[in-house]
């Protein structure tokens, strides 16, 4: 049997993820794009979650929110940022957006990159 906290936890984890997988297969389908892309988005999303917990954690309790947001944005800009990707009127309005507008400017940095790599010619051998 599985106990009610661990329930409780699978429902959560179910419930949290849930929207992401949707909205990744969803719009990956529509702007004809790579799943892969929101996946690698999870990945340095994760990175940035971490980086803006360590933020929090290493200032006054009632500063902790501000220093997690802030960091948050900082260190997605930063990860943005590489490889040429600019940022537009839309990157910074979803920076605004706490987790998942720092998943979403990192999802469109990855597609971006992703159109670019696909323009670009192959060189001949």
């Amino acid at each position: 049997m599985i106990s009610p906290e661990l329930g409780f936890i699978l429902v959560f984890i179910g419930i949290v993820t849930l929207p992401f997988i949707v909205v990744t297969l969803v719009v990956s389908a529509i702007r004809h794009t790579p799943i892969e892309n929101a996946v690698r988005a999870i990945g340095w999303l994760i990175v940035v979650l971490i980086a803006a917990a360590a933020a929090g954690s290493a200032v006054e309790p009632s500063l902790a929110g501000f220093a997690t947001y802030a960091a948050g944005a900082v260190v997605t800009y930063a990860l943005a940022t590489r490889d040429g990707y600019k940022f537009d009127r839309w990157a910074w309005f979803l920076l605004v957006l706490w987790f998942v507008g720092y998943w979403i400017v990192l999802w469109r940095r990855e597609n971006a990159l992703w159109r670019r790599r696909a323009a670009a010619v192959a060189p001949a051998r």
